[in-house]
C-alpha cells in the first residue's frame, strides 16, 4: 500500500472520529475501504501514539475523549527553529521533521 493512500485512511479516520460519525465498526471499516481487523490495527496504533479514542455506544461511533488534533505537512523552519529541532532527519540542506499532535 502506498504511504499516501494509508495516510489518507488515517487523515478520513480522524475526520469521522472528530465529527463522531463512524457508525459501528463494520460501517467504519468500510467507509475508509479496510476490513474490520485492519480498521482496530489503525485504532491501536493511533492509541500507540496516545489518541484518546473511545467508543460512545449510545451514538454508535468512535470518538476522542479529549480534544486532540492530527497534524501533518511540510512546515519551512528558520534557523532559530532548526537550532531547536527535537526530532528529524538532515539531508544536506534540507531537514525533514513530523510533527503529529
Amino acid at each position: 500500500m502506498k504511504f499516501t493512500e494509508q495516510l489518507n485512511r488515517f487523515l478520513r479516520l480522524d475526520q469521522l472520529i472528530r465529527l463522531k460519525a463512524t457508525g459501528t465498526p463494520r460501517e467504519l471499516a468500510k467507509k475508509i475501504g479496510v476490513s474490520k481487523s485492519v480498521l482496530y490495527d489503525y485504532i491501536n496504533e493511533m492509541k500507540d501514539q496516545e489518541a484518546p479514542i473511545v467508543y460512545d455506544k449510545s451514538r454508535n461511533s468512535f470518538c476522542y475523549s479529549e480534544n486532540v488534533k492530527l497534524e501533518y505537512g511540510f512546515k519551512k523552519l528558520d534557523k532559530d527553529q532548526l537550532e531547536n529541532l527535537k526530532g528529524g532527519m538532515s539531508f544536506g540542506n534540507s531537514i525533514c521533521q513530523l510533527d503529529l499532535l
